[in-house]
């Protein structure tokens, strides 16, 4: 692993991560009444407080920035203010989890349907008429919480894989898909992949993450460069691509002054052998280059790849 991305030995204040630091009750009372300015300056408030008590956390998202331009020979060439804006970009998205979350449903469908546009709106198209169901990548970057309850707007039947770090954030949201056309499928529960499966045989759209990568299998003989490593693609997609036979999409929700734009591209028609996993990660590398405050897996680089070259020895 590259020096730089190596997991920080530096000051660790007591242990939480940021996630469980922001959703914290309080946060879920004050999404529900706080008028939404007030409710995005306490969020970013706490991780004011978050990030001054962990300088590792910090140290591990500049490191992981400067490794990335670096890399792409752009060093020097990044934001302005790079780091306060990185930030901001981290909890935009928890700020906008809560909100997705604990605001009523009808005021968060109208809030999407007039501010959401879409790229390529062809392939939008195509997803909503296909005879089959279809897998749609995509990654943490921007919005990318508001992705089923837009889809859910245009007719897309997602189905989605939720990962929850507290009981009543999985409890309302699981009770809010009761009212739209989502499935939510426990990470924790039993057959997640069969039923990952099935949702796209029954004609829905499963939504995936293809950026997670102490989730990923690696491919023997087939490689990939990563913030200065270069370790075996990941083949998890590709697995789910071959098993469904199902058209592929990648798309980024980009924020853009208080407004989102839908980013799609099709990466495979489920017919051709393709490797889906590595055309979505060169498209999403190229708008982590274009947005890097919009990815927010930056502190996350280090202990994920540690994890993933763990996985490599097995």
């Amino acid at each position: 692993m590259s020096e730089k991305l190596k997991p920080s030995k530096q000051y660790h204040s007591p242990d939480m991560d940021l996630s469980t630091f922001i959703q914290m009750p309080v946060s879920a009372q004050l999404a529900r009444i706080l008028p939404i300015p007030l409710f995005r300056a306490y969020i970013y408030s706490l991780g004011m407080i978050y990030y001054t008590l962990h300088p590792d956390k910090r140290a591990a998202m500049s490191n992981a920035l400067d490794q990335f331009f670096v890399d792409n020979g752009r060093n020097g060439q990044r934001l302005k203010n790079p780091g306060i804006r990185s930030y901001q970009g981290v909890l935009d998205h928890y700020y906008e989890k809560l909100v997705n979350a604990y605001r009523p449903l009808d005021e968060i469908l109208n809030y999407l349907d007039a501010n959401v546009s879409i790229e390529n709106p062809v392939w939008a198209d195509e997803i909503k008429t296909g005879t089959r169901g279809a897998l749609f990548i995509s990654g943490h970057f921007g919005a990318v919480e508001y992705l089923p309850l837009f889809f859910t707007i245009r007719g897309f039947k997602p189905s989605i894989i939720m990962r929850s770090k507290t009981h009543g954030l999985h409890r309302i949201l699981t009770e809010k898909s009761k009212y739209v056309d989502l499935q939510l499928i426990d990470a924790s529960g039993k057959n997640v992949i069969l039923k990952a499966i099935k949702a796209i045989n029954r004609g829905r759209t499963l939504i995936t993450l293809g950026d997670e990568f102490k989730h990923w299998l690696p491919t023997p003989g087939k490689t990939i460069e990563l913030f200065g490593d270069i370790v075996p693609r990941d083949r998890t997609l590709n697995l789910l691509y071959r098993l469904t036979k199902a058209p592929t999409y990648f798309g980024l929700m980009r924020r853009e002054k208080r407004k989102f734009h839908l980013h799609l591209s099709k990466v495979g028609d489920g017919v051709q052998k393709v490797d889906v996993s590595y055309r979505s990660w060169k498209i999403l590398k190229k708008y982590i280059g274009r947005y890097p405050d919009q990815w927010y897996q930056w502190q996350e680089v280090a202990t994920g790849l540690a994890d993933y070259k763990l996985k490599m020895k097995e």
